[in-house]
């Protein structure tokens, strides 16, 4: 499957993950040297179709994406770039819409940092309650109500 042959903008993938009938893939978002900041969901019943989603065109802070995972129904991607603060995005996966968004530098871990998670490496989940985001220096605690 070629994706960036339908659209230019679908290349550069660094995670994915599979839920239901679909496969999903989360781009680096460079494209001619811009950052996208696209999640594309494929069938994998013929693995033709596909959907996007682009979270750079919902918010700009969004463009730059640096890892994603999955628990249950929600998708939780992490976005940044040294010069701007990163966000956790979550996503229903039924709908294939954003549910939420949390700031970084607004979590505890961060109080009173304004450096705080401005460049983050990866994050992950606990399964059940809480994400986590993890910079060089700080673990972050995200949780979405």
């Amino acid at each position: 499957l070629n994706l960036a042959a339908t659209d230019s903008s679908l290349k550069g993938f660094i995670a994915g993950f599979g839920y239901g009938d679909y496969a999903h893939f989360v781009s680096s978002g460079s494209a001619n040297g811009v950052y996208t900041g696209i999640v594309v969901r494929v069938d994998v019943r013929d693995f033709s179709t596909f959907e996007k989603l682009d979270l750079g065109a919902l918010h700009a802070e969004h463009k730059f994406l640096k890892d994603a995972w999955h628990v249950g129904d929600s998708a939780y991607v992490l976005t940044g770039l040294s010069n701007q603060p990163a966000h956790v995005v979550r996503i229903d996966l039924q709908s294939f819409q954003v549910a939420a968004s949390v700031r970084l530098t607004d979590v505890d871990a961060c109080a009173g940092d304004r450096y705080c998670m401005k460049n983050p490496n990866s994050g992950f989940t606990d399964g059940k309650l809480y994400g986590f985001a993890l910079d060089t220096f700080k673990v972050a605690r995200v949780t979405f109500s």
